[in-house]
């Protein structure tokens, strides 16, 4: 009897172990779907619009402004890309840039090298505008 007694103890001593960090882990899983499905929400309301012509563009507008001296066309869409980016949480703000990237790379429309233009210039994006100390890691993986 002492040693039924004894495993039973063992027994739930180790459930008791696994509980925990069970439910645990099942609370992590709950806040990143929660965090996905607020980023994807705010993606719904606040487009970035902007921000995904300024990248398509950009780089096409900077030539245009050194030969014709057009200036605000680039800046322009720059502050309202910037604008559109601080309403969104910074928290989902590369994911939103990741976005827009992977649209644009689903296209297929923009030769590789452009396309990693492309990606660059979103990783950059919250620097330009002044929002983060840091970089977007956006990259696909050479997938462009």
């Amino acid at each position: 009897m002492a040693s039924s007694t004894f495993i039973i103890t063992i027994l739930v001593a180790i459930h008791l172990m696994f509980v925990p960090s069970i439910s645990a882990y099942q609370g992590t899983t709950t806040y990143e779907d929660h965090d996905q499905h607020h980023c994807h929400d705010q993606m719904q309301h606040q487009s970035l619009s902007y921000c995904k012509q300024f990248l398509t563009h950009g780089s096409k507008y900077i030539v245009l402004q050194t030969r014709l001296g057009v200036m605000d066309r680039p800046e322009q869409q720059l502050q309202e890309c910037c604008g559109q980016l601080r309403q969104v949480d910074e928290s989902c703000r590369c994911k939103g840039l990741r976005h827009i990237v992977q649209e644009q790379a689903k296209k297929g429309e923009l030769p590789r090298k452009e396309m990693h233009k492309f990606v660059m210039r979103a990783e950059n994006l919250p620097e330009m505008c002044s929002l983060a100390h840091h970089r977007c890691h956006i990259g696909l993986g050479g997938n462009y």
